[in-house]
């Protein structure tokens, strides 16, 4: 097939080829680059997984290339409602576009409009459109922006980057915005916590539409006793380096989930590192540079208010002591004389 000389050719041996180009594909991501704008056998691709497993380096190119085999071919790729409409995907594929000399237009699109406490404010994306007519637009998505979606006509693929923000209601709000004949939604993330839409999706997910697929760039090499390449068989030496200093540095918790996609299962992805916690011996002399109070009072001394809570810290060198802590309801007179009791 050729469109604005743009020969395709079979995939094979882990490479795409062209006229133009050559990518080296990663095994993990070979079904996905398979499958073609009019090809129905997928509705839905998430893909999940921990730093540096490619993700955006297969998502990226791969629709570039379907704008130009396929000419009027329309993408959205959506992020985190914010600032701005660009973000990370917005680099990705214009710099693609750029390093193999393709042409393309850079400009802005009103979407729709948005209410606020006051008015309509307009909702915008920007857009990179192609010498074939193929265009992609970039905005940002959250609850009280998505219904602004629906005046979008025949979006062919839709792709949201870091979606752990994705709720219920505006996921069944956006399918049905993407509603061309075989059009496809991409999922990508790495997971935060355990009950997040899309992790719970992915763990639920008997819909043989949907394709799942779980990036793990490295892999643990027990007979080297290192961290050695997985999905991501691109992996350079620097990136390798890092994950087996991290592997010794850092929780197994918080290691799981940078590298291997694993949620950290906790309100608001904190984290408290256990290995840091420890026990002194208060029948010795500390020698404390500094001492510190804490206290996070409450309004009220009421039984159903909140608690006030008094901590007092020693400070030695890169340890920072518990000595006592205080808890009660008090009003602000006791709680004055608390804390010079402290």
């Amino acid at each position: 097939m050729e469109n604005g000389g743009f020969l395709m050719q079979n995939m094979e041996n882990n490479l795409y080829k062209n006229d133009k180009v050559t990518i080296q594909i990663a095994p993990a991501f070979q079904d996905f680059w398979r499958c073609d704008t009019y090809d129905g056998t997928y509705r839905e691709f998430i893909f999940y997984g921990g730093r540096h497993g490619g993700k955006n380096g297969h998502i990226a190119p791969k629709l570039a290339i379907e704008s130009l085999k396929h000419p009027h071919t329309k993408f959205l790729i959506l992020r985190k409602y914010g600032k701005t409409t660009k973000g990370t995907t917005y680099d990705d594929i214009r710099d693609w576009f750029k390093e193999n000399d393709i042409e393309f237009r850079l400009g802005e699109a009103v979407l729709g409009s948005v209410k606020n406490d006051i008015k309509f404010i307009e909702y915008r994306a920007q857009t990179i459109e192609l010498f074939n007519g193929s265009i992609f637009y970039f905005a940002g998505i959250n609850d009280n922006t998505v219904d602004s979606l629906k005046g979008l006509r025949k979006i062919n693929w839709a792709w949201l980057d870091e979606a752990n923000f994705l709720t219920r209601y505006s996921y069944i709000k956006l399918m049905p915005t993407i509603r061309a004949e075989n059009s496809k939604v991409i999922f990508s993330l790495n997971p935060e916590r355990d009950d997040e839409f899309l992790f719970q999706k992915i763990q639920n997910n008997k819909d043989p539409s949907c394709y799942v697929r779980k990036i793990t760039a490295a892999q643990y090499d027990k007979e080297k006793g290192e961290w050695v390449c997985g999905d991501n068989p691109f992996l350079n030496a620097t990136i390798l380096a890092d994950i087996n200093r991290d592997f010794k540095t850092m929780t197994s918790q918080m290691f799981n989930f940078v590298h291997l996609g694993e949620p950290l299962g906790v309100e608001n992805g904190n984290v408290i590192n256990t290995d840091l916690i420890g026990f002194y011996d208060d029948s010795i002399w500390q020698g404390y540079t500094q001492t510190i109070l804490s206290a996070d009072t409450a309004f009220s001394k009421s039984e159903n208010a909140d608690y006030s809570a008094i901590g007092a810290f020693g400070l030695k060198g890169n340890e920072i002591h518990l000595l006592r802590i205080w808890r009660g309801h008090y009003d602000f007179n006791e709680l004055q004389e608390v804390l010079k009791g402290a």
